[in-house]
């Protein structure tokens, strides 16, 4: 059994860490997550741990432990785009899953490359309204598990919405959880601190509990993750104002023109130009000249459910000798 793993180095480590003292999960922290997932897993049997290679050297660092059950993946590492293409070649390779360490950039960037694989996204970011804090240790006996029955059972997968980002009706970039359309035309360090700045913002979905844009929506109108609903906010001067924390341990007042459910065909063109689109909270697309538009789409990445997974070994006595 083959299993993938993307770790960023850089993930939890941007500007909103000093401008609202969040948590800090350092490089060494990540490794040894990775370590307890792959010396459980290996506890049950044998797998192949495959790694996108990073400044860092994750794979190299855990191979010193563990030998031939870890292999990196054979490019050497030039920036951003190394996740998009470890994750395509990780899915080529036929693993049966890939797990992310990062946060909401680092997943959107995974499922960039992905088609039908799924992820096992474990909390290592600033903003994580997508992934969430999984203890290595479980993922590893889920993989475990997954070894002892020999196939991924359907409803262990949960499908993700997306929002797709489109540049005169050809698709430009995708988000997981929104897209925010930022006055000016300055990326600087992508990630986005003033909310006085957003004009507009999609969300593919919006859960009271979860720290970032989505969180403007979250705290009036929640949207289910695994609802065929998405919104749009348009953020001014007239309407009223929420409080919201954009990042961890800063709550912020942000004025709200309007709030509107969508419907799963919308598709709504932006409006305010020139500007700048904000992937999952980072400054990533200009918009000037040419007409965008942004729609959701209900065929984004599958998700792993470690929850059922661990429930189901006990009811099969997967671990019983």
């Amino acid at each position: 059994m083959k299993v993938g793993v993307i770790a960023n180095p850089v993930s939890g480590k941007d500007v909103r860490r000093i401008v609202s003292d969040a948590f800090t999960f350092n490089n060494f922290e990540k490794l040894n997550i990775i370590k307890r997932i792959v010396r459980t897993a290996l506890s049950f049997g044998k797998m192949e741990f495959i790694f996108m290679p990073e400044e860092f050297g994750f794979g190299n660092r855990i191979k010193e432990e563990f030998g031939d059950s870890i292999s990196i993946l054979p490019f050497k590492p030039e920036g951003e785009n190394d996740t998009v293409k470890s994750a395509r070649m990780m899915e080529q390779f036929d693993v049966c899953c890939i797990i992310v360490l990062g946060g909401d950039g680092t997943n959107r960037l995974v499922a960039k490359g992905l088609t039908t694989t799924p992820v096992i996204p474990i909390s290592t970011g600033t903003n994580n309204a997508y992934p969430k804090f999984c203890e290595g240790t479980a993922v590893g006996l889920a993989l475990a598990g997954i070894l002892k029955m020999g196939t991924i059972e359907k409803n262990f997968l949960l499908r993700q919405k997306k929002l797709e980002l489109l540049e005169n009706n050809t698709l430009k970039d995708i988000a997981l959880v929104d897209i925010a359309v930022i006055r000016g035309d300055f990326v600087g360090s992508k990630a986005v601190v003033e909310p006085n700045k957003i004009k507009e913002l999609f969300v593919s979905f919006a859960e009271p509990g979860v720290i970032g844009l989505s969180a403007i929506f979250a705290y009036h109108t929640p949207i289910k993750r695994h609802s065929e609903f998405w919104g749009y906010s348009k953020i001014g001067k007239d309407g009223f104002s929420i409080k919201t924390p954009i990042m961890p341990g800063k709550v912020d007042t942000v004025k709200v023109e309007n709030i509107k459910i969508l419907n799963k065909n919308d598709k709504i063109p932006i409006s305010f130009q020139p500007a700048i689109a904000a992937l999952d909270g980072e400054r990533v697309v200009y918009l000037n000249k040419n007409r965008f538009f942004v729609r959701m789409n209900p065929n984004g990445p599958y998700i792993l459910d470690i929850q059922k997974i661990l429930k189901e070994i006990p009811s099969k006595k997967l671990f019983v000798l």
